[in-house]
């Protein structure tokens, strides 16, 4: 299962490295508040441009702060470029194995 595989990369590379682990943790935090921001806004019936008027802000920076998937996107594309060094090849087939997952998802 994709999630097995994913949560044993980072494991393995939380391991290897106190830098993922803290950049791990600190984007974890990111997309938790995100959550809870849109979470609020949405308990409180507000859009994001009311929200964004009532606290001196645009809208774009509420979508932004929101963005969860976003940011989740931004690990998942680190953890598959990193993905060859864990798995100790070198950065040739690392690029060629991320321009083949781009290829498949384009398909």
């Amino acid at each position: 299962m994709k999630t097995d595989r994913h949560a044993r990369f980072v494991e393995e590379r939380s391991r290897r490295s106190a830098a993922y682990r803290k950049t791990f943790a600190r984007t974890l935090h990111q997309i938790d508040l995100a959550l809870l921001v849109r979470e609020m806004r949405e308990g409180a019936g507000l859009t994001q441009v009311e929200l964004a008027k009532r606290i001196g802000t645009t809208q774009s920076v509420i979508a932004r702060l929101e963005d969860a998937e976003r940011r989740l996107k931004a690990v998942q594309d680190a953890n598959t470029q990193n993905a060859g060094e864990i798995r100790g090849s070198n950065a040739d087939s690392t690029r060629h194995f991320v321009s083949r997952k781009k290829f498949q998802s384009a398909s």
